[in-house]
């Protein structure tokens, strides 16, 4: 038995969720595929970690306005970074050997009065270029110490503040054996 509701309780299914969603309101019925897959992926973390723990309100209505607020805002947020994370880690062998490379051009021009200091110099005395090149496994461990995660921990932490757990004095967590 617990003191006040639980997230279970109030949002038991992704069904019930997404109605929740729908009047945040965030446009359920018109988001695509992946927005959906990832407002499911959403449900299903915040079920699985906050699914046991008691709202911090005294009604259901006055625990689903904060989590609107929150949530409203945090699954932009997500559903952003999700985009970004994906595209990171669709980059080609290639390309993630491309990114550790690295090219500094240094030029002199002597001294001429230029027409746009930003665009590239028409002429120039000297010049002094350095490629640094990596090999494919530097490349390959670089980019799995850069890619990121997908932020999961931080979007759960966003709604801890939500609920809290309580636990009844005369129940008896541990026992040790004789």
């Amino acid at each position: 038995m617990s003191k006040t509701f639980e997230f279970k309780q109030l949002l038991p299914t992704y069904e019930v969720f997404e109605t929740f969603v729908s009047e945040i309101p965030l446009d359920v019925e018109n988001m695509s595929a992946e927005e959906k897959a990832v407002l499911l992926h959403c449900y299903n973390l915040l079920y699985r970690r906050y699914c046991l723990s008691n709202v911090r309100y005294t009604t259901p209505e006055a625990f689903y306005n904060e989590l609107a607020i929150v949530f409203d805002d945090e699954f932009k947020r997500y559903y952003r970074r999700y985009q970004l994370i994906q595209k990171s880690y669709a980059l080609t062998d290639d390309e993630l050997v491309e990114l550790n490379r690295s090219i500094s051009n240094y030029a002199n021009n002597p001294n001429d009065e230029v027409e746009n200091p930003i665009e590239p110099l028409k002429y120039i005395s000297s010049q002094s270029v350095n490629v640094g090149l990596s090999n494919k496994l530097q490349a390959y461990l670089m980019a799995i110490d850069s890619l990121p995660s997908e932020y999961d921990e931080e979007f759960l932490s966003a709604f801890k503040y939500l609920f809290m757990n309580i636990i009844n004095n005369d129940t008896i967590l541990y026992r040790e054996e004789d």
